[in-house]
């Protein structure tokens, strides 16, 4: 399952370019399943998941979460394509390559190159309605601008490197894509990136997904017009679980939660329906 990873600034054509990349590796492979990895897909608003550095490290999380989930959870066939924001952070892509080198799946880079002023306007064309206002975006394009480490083929976590002249999905780029990640042989493990058996097991694999879904679930019920204050009753997955809800909640703290309980848990459970359980409970507790 191979994983590219687009990069570039907010409104540059990350999404546009991985939604190319996804048609064209569907056309080619007819037995090719794509999944996309970004704030959208992960329900994560964008003003919100970089509003400080707390919340725009927990974004990273659980982007990395969901792109490590799909790389070791899925079986053969399986493209991931990782668009979100946080790819401009050099460390960041290196994670990712560390990630796909550890499951032995080849990998690649797209950058979208885009003028700031042509990312701006773009975003102007639709009022900057998915980023809460001009203002909001520009403290965002700023944010992103300020640290961002252009991938280079110097660095070899940013190789093989596609170029994409202002997002533009062009057939040339596309093949490129294609030639990186479906022919050419992946890398082998070393010591340094070869996952440990916690993170290979079952358990780890899906325990993210778990915690997502339930995620989705309390959102949901909170975010119903007919909310009261009480215990709610989860039914996803085939198990039910309650969740008692004292207040309405959001997104980002729900993300927090699901990180604090992921690193004190986690190595503890025995199984998934233990992990729903658990995770039911500990926001029980939790949100007061």
């Amino acid at each position: 399952m191979p994983l590219l990873v687009v990069c570039g600034l907010p409104c540059s054509g990350r999404t546009t370019l991985a939604r190319a990349v996804r048609d064209h590796l569907t056309a080619k492979q007819q037995q090719v399943v794509v999944h996309v990895v970004n704030e959208e897909t992960l329900h994560i608003d964008m003003a919100t998941g970089y509003a400080s550095t707390e919340e725009e490290k927990l974004t990273r999380s659980l982007v990395k979460s969901e792109v490590e989930r799909l790389i070791l959870g899925s079986g053969g066939g399986v493209v991931v394509i990782c668009d979100a924001l946080c790819t401009y952070v050099k460390g960041f892509r290196y994670e990712l390559s560390c990630a796909a080198k550890a499951s032995g799946v080849t990998y690649c880079v797209a950058l979208c190159d885009t003028p700031a002023e042509i990312a701006r306007n773009r975003a102007a064309a639709s009022d900057f309605a998915r980023y809460g206002g001009a203002a909001a975006y520009d403290a965002l394009a700023r944010k992103a601008a300020s640290p961002f480490e252009v991938p280079t083929e110097r660095n070899r976590f940013d190789r093989p490197l596609i170029v994409a002249p202002g997002g533009a999905a062009d057939p040339a780029a596309l093949e490129a894509v294609h030639a990186a990640l479906f022919l050419r042989q992946a890398p082998r493990p070393n010591l340094s990136t070869a996952a440990s058996k916690a993170e290979e097991t079952a358990v780890a694999n899906q325990a993210d997904r778990v915690t997502l879904d339930v995620i989705g679930e309390v959102l949901h019920a909170a975010n119903s017009p007919t909310f009261t204050p009480g215990p709610v009753a989860l039914c996803g997955n085939g198990t039910v679980v309650t969740v008692v809800l004292r207040r309405k909640v959001g997104m980002a703290e729900l993300r927090r939660v699901r990180a604090q309980f992921m690193r004190m848990a986690l190595p503890h459970l025995a199984s998934v329906t233990n992990v729903r359980t658990a995770f039911a409970d500990y926001l029980t507790a939790t949100l007061l």
